[in-house]
């Protein structure tokens, strides 16, 4: 029932609340204070009043009959018993008040504070100077930020060339850009800030991002965990790009987001109508989108089909997609400036800088700009200023800039980011095999090389064959009974190419090599209790932990009782115990499964998880998540399918079960692990076949070894220098086994060096400085900030 002097809301307004001051029959006149010189009366309906109960901490004004001043409090607590507020005053003072000698003020604002200022009305000191230390820390991060905070806001670590990037593309009115950072150096780490600063600039548009369907959980739970994406509703849609036809071609997009580029970007060539149709619906998508960025690793030298029609994507005008001759050209008339600019720095000596500027201005005779930088430098020189450094800094930058493939394209290289990722050093601790089977296999298998007719049909078979050999023997016995009987085991399918398999069952048979297969049959089914591979990884595993738990030698000795103090451990296990990760590739989906079967035997199911092909989505993330949070789960077993895209580097060991004659595929595998955020000394172990002189599976370790040197640098700009060798490699391996391929180590060292050289002649200038002054004062900021954050942290809970 509304009363006299009761507080009271209207919902005929927004006014806030009011204090009743007249009521007649169906009508009150409601007071509303704006200051105490200051009110305003209106008549309301008493059917549109409500009485209002203040809430704790509520500032009110009070006015008692009995005295000539107001008081200026906060409802500390309503009493139901007497009816009355609790109002704490200034000075640690109380205040007893009922409703009617209690005023609050309403919504309407003070145009006239010089009342409430004369009688102290306004907040204390204490709250001024409490609130005051956030607004501070809330404008000077602001002011750091230069309005990107998205990037300042979001749950990362930040890194100098991550920062530069982001910084460059949200500077840029027209947001278009292909990132391209070599494998491991945070892609989506710069695609999630820029694509967070975008949601927060323009909140009522929305993106797409569009990722291969393996990564589609990975990159929704970057989003969310980094990004905090769920805040900002459905405006972002996550999509394999195999479901990319359910996306309306008449919707508003504005950012859209397409990973692994390359690949979307080689459907444009393929033989396959509806893989074409996907470059298609990409290609409407991104010329239509306000905001687009393309993430690919790929390195232009040598795919330049696949860059073109990345670069098509981006900038329909300028690249023409048909124009693939005029596009090599550009490609190649970069490779003398990007030489020049390869010894074109800062530290260079005069005699060097001076030949490289007239051969500058003698290739760029038409660039003014350079050649006034040009002129500024040698007089630099011959004057011995200090400039010097400055010139040939704004040199470079300009060159790069104006002569890059695209402007819009950014690129961090891996050498020249600088304590961010580590050097590589992944070079395995060599496992043999000790199955007792393994040198007669060796010698059928090399019998059946020697036979074999001189013809590419048998050299591929025996490639089959050599793969098979070095890897769980189920392979390798599929191999030979679908050679022996023309018909492909039903499994064998996922594990080679189909041209591969029509191949293998159908070149014919050659004479003797049935006696051969049926031999290498016979030693393959013979039973055998030791020495297994999977025994042999068990070993490994067995060991690490054992020195991991400090098992003593003497229980190490004695097989079955170190198995049995290392599961007991692992189900028990003591205070300070965590367990290393392990991670066991194989390029085979059956190996996966036998090596799961067979470890989950050995240290219980619950300790293993895969990624297998074959398995459900949901199956593979819920074992991956299993896997990096659960301490009990250390061994995660990967096929081929776990070698891309996905982030390992938490985990502490690397084993190669067997290696892929792919050296990007172990590149891949590598990368896993090799990548920002890994840990220091992860260790490697790789199972290598018989210990042998003579062994191709030992002369292929040292080739992948020794000749690509894949342990210890990353190959990912080698990728079709690669390709093409495997054909030679291949051809090697069949006319001379092992021989021929430890000859192919030292020119392989040769070509690679060449080749690394043509590629930085191409990245020179495509690659973004990091260290320039201005990014390098920006990051400096950004850091300095964010090193401040416990005070930052007091400034909000003072608030």
């Amino acid at each position: 029932m509304i009363k006299l002097g009761l507080l009271v809301q209207s919902q005929n307004n927004s006014l806030g609340i009011g204090k009743v001051t007249e009521i007649s029959d169906t009508n009150a006149i409601v007071e509303y204070f704006c200051s105490i010189g200051q009110r305003l009366q209106k008549t309301l309906p008493l059917s549109s009043l409500s009485e209002v109960k203040l809430e704790p901490q509520a500032r009110c004004y009070i006015k008692f009959p009995t005295q000539d001043k107001w008081i200026v409090g906060r409802v500390f607590i309503w009493d139901d018993d007497t009816e009355m507020y609790q109002i704490d005053l200034p000075d640690k003072k109380t205040a007893i008040a009922s409703v009617e000698d209690i005023y609050v003020r309403c919504n309407l604002p003070n145009t006239d504070p010089i009342q409430t200022l004369a009688m102290k009305g306004h907040e204390t000191p204490y709250f001024h100077d409490k609130r005051l230390a956030f607004v501070k820390s809330l404008t000077q991060q602001r002011a750091v930020s230069r309005g990107m905070t998205g990037l300042i806001s979001a749950n990362i670590n930040l890194y100098p060339h991550q920062v530069e990037v982001v910084r460059r593309v949200l500077e840029d009115p027209i947001q278009r850009y292909l990132l391209a950072d070599e494998v491991g150096l945070g892609k989506t780490i710069e695609a999630g800030a820029i694509l967070r600063q975008f949601l927060l600039d323009e909140p009522k548009k929305g993106a797409v991002v569009i990722v291969p369907q393996y990564l589609l959980k990975q990159w929704r739970t970057e989003l969310e965990n980094k990004f905090y994406i769920s805040h900002f509703g459905k405006r972002v849609a996550v999509l394999a790009v195999e479901d990319i036809h359910k996306i309306n071609l008449k919707a508003r997009i504005g950012c859209l987001i397409l990973d692994e580029a390359h690949h979307i970007a080689a459907m444009a060539t393929s033989k396959d109508a509806t893989v074409r149709q996907r470059f298609q619906t990409c290609k409407e998508l991104a010329h239509k989108s306000d905001r687009l960025l393309l993430l690919s690793a790929t390195p232009v030298l040598n795919h330049e089909q696949d860059f073109l029609a990345m670069l098509h994507l981006l900038d329909p005008t300028t690249y023409k997609i048909g124009d693939l001759a005029g596009f090599r050209t550009k490609v190649e008339s970069r490779q003398q400036i990007g030489k020049l600019l390869l010894s074109f720095k800062e530290d260079a000596e005069p005699e060097v800088l001076k030949s490289n500027l007239q051969q500058l201005r003698n290739l760029l005779a038409e660039d003014k700009y350079l050649l006034k930088l040009a002129d500024d430098l040698e007089n630099c020189l011959q004057a011995n200023s200090t400039e010097q450094e400055q010139i040939v800094q704004a040199i470079r930058v300009h060159v790069s800039d104006i002569y890059r493939l695209h402007r819009r394209m950014l690129r961090n290289r891996r050498a020249a980011v600088e304590d961010v990722i580590f050097d590589r050093n992944f070079t395995p601790k060599e496992e043999y095999d000790l199955d007792e089977r393994s040198l007669d296999i060796h010698e059928l298998l090399n019998q059946w090389r020697s036979v074999a007719p001189a013809q590419k049909q048998y050299q591929r078979v025996f490639l089959l064959l050599f793969l098979a050999a070095g890897t769980w023997l189920g392979i390798l016995e599929q191999v030979i009974t679908a050679r022996l009987t023309a018909k492909p085991h039903a499994k064998l399918i996922q594990e080679f190419k189909e041209d591969d398999i029509r191949l293998l069952t159908t070149t014919p048979k050659f004479s003797g090599e049935e006696e051969i297969l049926q031999s290498l049959l016979k030693i393959i089914r013979q039973p055998q209790e030791d020495g297994q591979r999977t025994e042999n990884l068990k070993t490994v595993l067995l060991n690490q932990l054992g020195t991991y738990f400090k098992i003593p030698a003497n229980v190490r000795k004695n097989q079955k009782e170190f198995i049995t103090r290392i599961q007991q451990r692992i189900k028990r296990p003591i205070s300070g115990d965590i367990l290393p990760k392990f991670i066991v590739f194989t390029s085979f989906v059956q190996t996966c499964g036998e090596i799961v079967r067979y470890l989950s035997d050995t240290f219980g199911a619950d300790t293993v998880a895969s990624h297998q092909l074959g398995e459900s989505p949901d199956k593979v993330e819920e074992g991956l998540n299993r896997f990096k949070n659960n301490p009990n789960c250390f061994i995660l077993v990967c096929d081929r399918s776990g070698e891309e895209g996905r982030n390992l580097q938490f985990a502490d060991w690397l084993i190669h079960f067997d290696l892929p004659w792919s050296p990007n595929q172990l590149e891949q595998r590598i990368g896993r692990l090799d990548r920002i955020g890994s840990k220091i000394g992860i260790q490697s172990s790789a199972l290598i076949g018989p210990y042998l002189e003579d062994s191709p599976h030992n002369a292929w370790y040292k080739v992948l070894k020794d000749g690509f040197g894949i342990f210890q640098q990353s190959i990912a700009s080698l990728q079709f220098y690669v390709d093409e060798k495997l054909a030679e490699l291949e051809t090697a391996l069949f006319e001379s086994s092992a021989a021929g391929l430890l000859e192919m180590i030292q020119p392989i060292q040769e070509q690679i060096e060449a080749e690394i050289v043509k590629i930085s002649e191409q990245n020179t200038l495509d690659e973004i400085d990091a260290n320039d002054e201005i990014a390098t004062q920006y990051f400096q900021d950004l850091d300095n900030y964010d090193a401040r954050h416990l005070e930052i942290k007091r400034a909000i809970e003072g608030w």
